[in-house]
C-alpha cells in the first residue's frame, strides 16, 4: 500500500522545523535528566561566567541559528530579553551558529563581535554600530 504525499508536505515541514528553531528561545529548552545533586550544582555555576575581562551575566540558554537575517537575529534578543535596541540600516549580514548552555548576554556579544560590531549603551536603551578597525 503506497501513502500520497501533498507535493508541498516535505517543504511545509521543513519551514516548521526550522520555525522552531529560530522562534523559540534557548532558554524554553531544558532537559529532564540528572539527579537532584546535579541541579544544585547548575544552580550554583548560574550565577557569573567570566571570559576574558567581561563578566556575563545573563540566564544561560541555547542559540541555534542557521543562515539567519542579522537584524532578525538581534530582534530576536531584544524581543526575548526586554531590550531597547536601535539597528543601523546598513548592518547586514547572515548568523550560523550552535551555542548550548551559554549565558544570553554572551551569546549576542559573540554575534556582533563576529559581524564587526559593538552595542552602545545609551541610557535605558542600546543602539548597534561597526567596530573600528585596527
Amino acid at each position: 500500500m503506497r501513502v500520497k504525499y501533498h507535493r508541498y508536505t516535505g517543504f511545509i515541514l521543513g519551514l516548521f522545523i526550522l520555525a522552531v528553531l529560530v522562534l523559540v528561545p534557548g532558554n524554553l529548552t531544558a532537559e529532564a535528566t540528572g539527579t537532584e545533586k546535579d541541579q544544585t550544582q547548575s544552580s550554583k555555576t548560574k550565577k557569573t561566567v567570566k571570559s576574558g575581562t567581561t563578566k556575563y551575566k545573563g540566564e544561560p540558554g541555547n542559540f541555534v541559528f542557521h543562515e539567519a537575517d542579522l537584524k532578525h537575529v538581534l530582534l530576536f534578543f531584544a524581543k526575548t530579553y526586554k531590550l531597547n535596541i536601535v539597528i543601523d540600516p546598513d548592518i547586514s549580514g547572515k548568523v550560523t551558529c550552535r551555542l548550548i548552555n551559554v549565558p544570553w548576554d554572551q551569546a549576542l556579544d559573540l554575534i556582533l563581535k563576529q559581524h564587526g560590531l559593538a552595542l552602545i549603551e545609551e541610557k535605558k536603551s542600546f543602539r548597534t554600530r561597526k567596530l573600528k578597525k585596527n
